[in-house]
């Protein structure tokens, strides 16, 4: 059983290596790795061929490549998962670095990753050696409970993502949608023992170090609840290769310029849905950040050409800066009336600060009422302006209807 604990370690290396998945625990993706602990039959109730598939599984690993290759596209796609996260604090730093030492070793190495990860995390927290030991026994474990638990289906997943590598085919949506509702009763089971070990370790500590660990469970908890939403977006099929940082990956190429077309043309469709349906005007009035859009859609809508988008961008511009001349003498005391209409104790509190609000902002309508008016008169031809009279007329009929209707 000995030897079966130390193959363990390639089922959450290949898992975390190769796999990408962003981070699911930070302790145990990484503390998944050490293994190394013999396991009693009573410990861990795993296949008669588990031994088998665990060589079989390193085997596999090993014909992807030179692990310096792999590891250096390990590295710069754990790079761009924490930036384009947002996990950029000092103790997402100093776990970023950690797991990037780590993967910069072959997963059939367990000894040497074991103690690049015990002493990175030794030296974290300044740790004496009674509380490494305790660091050690807790993790190896609790990753070998998991390991054991989880372990038909993580050793699969495993595989497959070894051999799409070796076939130096890119990653589907269908297969991370199929990997992650496996993967997610794994998280969920990573969390509690990583808080069952912080929480035994805390008990030794200092408070200078409980203080440090605290921040960083913090962290772990962050990246955790963001992983979450990843995954369930992972499960109705929504993966592109960014979300595992393999934008730059040579062998997920392709699939990146696919994905990027299809983002390309979802953002066009949205663009021209946008510019042709009309804007609502009640809420553009007071919001001079949309009268651009306004304009765009008014011209599309009524066929502008050059010369008329050309007058329409003036009267735009000089009725913009007329609102933001009135906002830069105004603009303090609109905040003060929102946060004060935000953080009222009672509801008339709130009423009174939004009206002031209200109050503050209508001359900004009245300068949308103006380009409004200025579009209709200076940019349209006779022709589109009685295109736009029969528009309105019939927009007063709908509106009239709609209140008979609502009366009765």
């Amino acid at each position: 059983m000995k030897n079966f604990a130390k193959q363990s370690i390639g089922l959450g290396i290949e898992v975390v290596s190769k796999m990408r998945i962003p981070v699911l625990m930070q302790w145990f993706l990484c503390s998944v790795l050490v293994i190394s602990a013999p396991a009693s039959a009573d410990d861990a109730k795993v296949p008669s061929n588990a031994l088998e598939q665990l060589q079989n599984l390193e085997e596999e690993a090993k014909k992807i490549g030179p692990w310096e290759s792999e590891a250096q596209v390990i590295t710069e796609a754990h790079v761009n998962i924490f930036h384009q996260n947002g996990w950029t604090s000092e103790p997402d730093r100093f776990m970023l670095n950690l797991i990037n030492d780590v993967s910069q070793v072959a997963p059939w190495n367990a000894a040497q990753r074991e103690e690049i990860f015990f002493n990175g995390i030794q030296g974290r927290y300044n740790l004496g050696h009674d509380q490494v030991e305790l660091v050690k026994r807790e993790m190896r474990k609790e990753t070998m409970m998991v390991a054991m638990k989880h372990f038909k289906d993580m050793v699969p997943i495993a595989l497959e993502v070894a051999q799409t590598r070796i076939r130096k085919e890119p990653f589907t949506a269908d297969q991370v949608q199929k990997w992650s509702h496996k993967i997610e009763p794994v998280m969920s089971d990573a969390l509690k023992s990583v808080e069952r070990i912080s929480q035994k370790l805390e008990e030794t500590m200092s408070d200078a170090q409980r203080e440090l660990l605290e921040k960083d469970m913090k962290a772990v908890l962050k990246r955790h609840r963001d992983v979450e939403k990843l995954v369930k977006d992972w499960k109705a099929g929504k993966w592109n290769p960014t979300h595992w940082g393999l934008q730059n990956d040579a062998i997920h190429a392709n699939a990146m310029m696919e994905h990027l077309m299809q983002e390309a043309e979802k953002d066009g469709l949205v663009n021209r849905a946008i510019h042709s349906k009309k804007p609502d005007l009640e809420k553009t009035a007071t919001d001079e950040t949309a009268w651009e859009r306004y304009v765009k859609w008014f011209c599309n809508s009524y066929k502008c050409d050059d010369k008329q988008r050309g007058i329409a961008r003036s009267i735009l511009k000089s009725e913009t800066q007329k609102a933001v001349n009135y906002l830069s003498k105004h603009q303090k005391e609109i905040d003060k009336a929102e946060y004060l209409s935000r953080e009222a104790e009672t509801e008339q509190q709130r009423k009174e600060n939004a009206a002031r609000v209200k109050t503050l902002r209508k001359p900004i309508g009245i300068y949308f009422n103006n380009l409004c008016a200025r579009l209709e008169k200076s940019v349209l031809t006779t022709k589109q302006q009685k295109l736009i009279n029969v528009e309105k007329t019939q927009a007063a009929q709908q509106k009239a209807t709609q209140q008979t209707l609502t009366k009765n």
